[in-house]
């Protein structure tokens, strides 16, 4: 069995990581103070795709495989659980049922 990432996978980490870096971190005493994450970056994410990681193409996500998911996962997982705890409750709990069990109208307005 191969456990080497693709060339992909490894694009998508990276491009995460480097997010997580230069972003994220040097903002995390902000947002640990407050407990509020900036706009800003809430906004950049987004702009990267971070919030469609598990949901479908047909209602705008990237819909990455579980693995993919993870690698993210990790990879926003290095900031501390106060930033990446936003996309495991959005992708998680919220994005993921709508899409397992949501009815069609609910998909088209929520995801």
């Amino acid at each position: 069995m191969d456990f080497e990432l693709t060339e992909e996978q490894r694009a998508l980490a990276d491009s995460v990581k480097a997010f997580v870096d230069e972003r994220v971190d040097p903002r995390m005493p902000e947002i640990e103070r407050t407990n509020e994450i900036p706009k800003e970056l809430l906004k950049e994410a987004s702009e990267l795709g971070l919030f469609g990681i598990s949901i479908p193409e047909e209602y705008g996500g990237s819909n990455l495989s579980r693995f993919s998911r993870v690698l993210v996962h990790q990879m926003l997982g290095r900031s501390g659980f106060g930033f990446a705890g936003v996309f495991a409750a959005h992708g998680g709990i919220g994005a993921e049922a709508l899409v397992s069990i949501g009815t069609p109208e609910q998909k088209q307005r929520y995801l």
